[in-house]
């Protein structure tokens, strides 16, 4: 158990500690949840004062479950993060916890999909049958010369009718863009 926790911290903490939480439905092998009963910040996240600062308490179970906490910096910010299996901002249960990066949070939020990617994001101007038209289109740009010059005026006119920009296009063609469809 790690050394910063006095008896008197770790009493608050398992205090606020209810074991009977619910068992996630997308993952039920990992039996309940383990809610935190205390303060929750504006994000949804428990939160304790542990005498110093206020912290996350799913980062303080890591820790008091003898996990080291990354403490890697860059510019200012934590690039390791204590993330959820479960998906539950306010679970405590180590073996809900998990450590991993930004991207590895992302990933995970898109493979579960809480990510608004593609058609779902309100910002989306094209649909996911538009992104295999032009992909489509962008092969058959690169298949043979002798057919170059109607596949080109095929990708251009998909382009315009589209309303993207070429850069916009070049990204989905690419895979930079709609990385959730396969190539």
């Amino acid at each position: 158990m790690a050394t910063r926790f006095d008896k008197n911290l770790l009493s608050r903490f398992w205090g606020n500690v209810n074991k009977d939480g619910y068992t996630p439905l997308h993952c039920p092998e990992l039996g309940p949840c383990w809610i935190w009963t205390g303060a929750v910040s504006g994000s949804g996240y428990g939160v304790l004062w542990t005498g110093k600062k206020l912290e996350t308490v799913h980062r303080l179970s890591w820790e008091i479950h003898g996990n080291d906490l990354p403490k890697h910096k860059k510019n200012g910010r934590v690039e390791i993060y204590i993330l959820h299996h479960c998906d539950n901002p306010v679970c405590v249960r180590e073996s809900h916890l998990f450590s991993g990066t930004s991207r590895d949070n992302s990933l995970d939020s898109m493979r579960k999909l809480r990510h608004t990617c593609g058609e779902r994001n309100s910002h989306a101007i094209l649909t996911e049958q538009q992104v295999i038209q032009l992909r489509e289109a962008f092969k058959n740009t690169r298949v043979a010369r002798e057919a170059e010059n109607k596949a080109i005026q095929e990708w251009r006119f998909l382009v315009r009718s589209f309303k993207i920009s070429n850069q916009t296009a070049l990204g989905v063609a690419y895979g930079r863009l709609w990385k959730h469809i396969p190539l």
